[in-house]
């Protein structure tokens, strides 16, 4: 499994340094909530999010980034 993600990892910049008007990208995040009167593990909720995004260029200052969350 660890190799795999790692061979992936590699494909990927590899693939993006030759692209000159498409990137593409991970978005990674967390959320930590914490509410009074609520009954919760330990009195906090974890959650996070993870999407992907690409930035197509179509000029040098025109452009647009689609994203998945």
């Amino acid at each position: 499994m660890k190799k795999a993600i790692v061979f992936s990892a590699c494909l990927f910049f590899l693939s993006a340094t030759y692209a000159q008007g498409f990137k593409i990208g991970a978005k990674l995040g967390s959320n930590i909530t914490g509410l009074t009167g609520l009954q919760f593990k330990n009195g906090f909720e974890y959650g996070y999010h993870v999407g992907l995004f690409s930035e197509i260029s179509l000029s040098k200052s025109i452009g647009f980034q689609p994203e998945l969350l």
